[in-house]
């Protein structure tokens, strides 16, 4: 029984090494830029879903244009959900006493690409002055700290911004920590 590898030359060998090669380096995209490419293709189908209601008239659309409208409201609070997917405690009662996190959420790269960090919005009821430590925590060890001064007045909140320094890998990081600094 003959086989067609005996009758394979080198030219055919070149020809399926090549064809392998290509292959084999089809997609060179970063993974941040295959993500940016989802998030296009995933608003692109919205867009596609506007752009038909609009074109089958005023009532159709706005019977769609509700429940679109209702799908891009829980689009709005799963991403604020997921922002919240890292949670902040409160690290003793005496900070519980003294302030309340209720929302918290990663800050872009900064411009020097260097630093990154936390922001979270802190409420106080009886006000608070001083300095916080937010403390990144990753499998109930900690992997990195930043420290900002606060000063909340009396029954209202604010956002306070916490920079870390570059090397905390904040993508592994499953709870943060707040300390009131004394």
């Amino acid at each position: 029984m003959k086989t067609m590898w005996k009758k394979t030359g080198p030219k055919q060998a070149a020809l399926l090494a090549a064809a392998l090669a290509l292959l084999a380096g089809c997609d060179s995209r970063t993974a941040t830029e295959k993500g940016q490419d989802l998030a296009k293709e995933k608003l692109d189908f919205v867009q596609g879903i506007g752009n038909v209601v609009k074109g089958q008239g005023k009532d159709l659309g706005g019977t769609v244009g509700e429940g679109v409208g209702n799908v891009v409201t829980g689009l709005g609070k799963g991403f604020d959900a997921s922002l919240q997917a890292k949670p902040v405690r409160l690290a003793d009662p005496e900070a519980a006493k003294a302030v309340q996190v209720t929302r918290a959420q990663e800050l872009p790269a900064a411009a020097d690409g260097k630093s990154k960090g936390m922001t979270v919005y802190i409420v106080s009821e009886n006000g608070y002055e001083g300095s916080l430590r937010l403390l990144a925590m990753s499998g109930g060890a900690e992997v990195g700290r930043s420290t900002a001064k606060a000063k909340i007045d009396k029954g209202d909140a604010k956002y306070v911004d916490f920079s870390f320094d570059e090397r905390v890998p904040l993508t592994s990081v499953d709870q943060y920590s707040l300390v009131l600094v004394k």
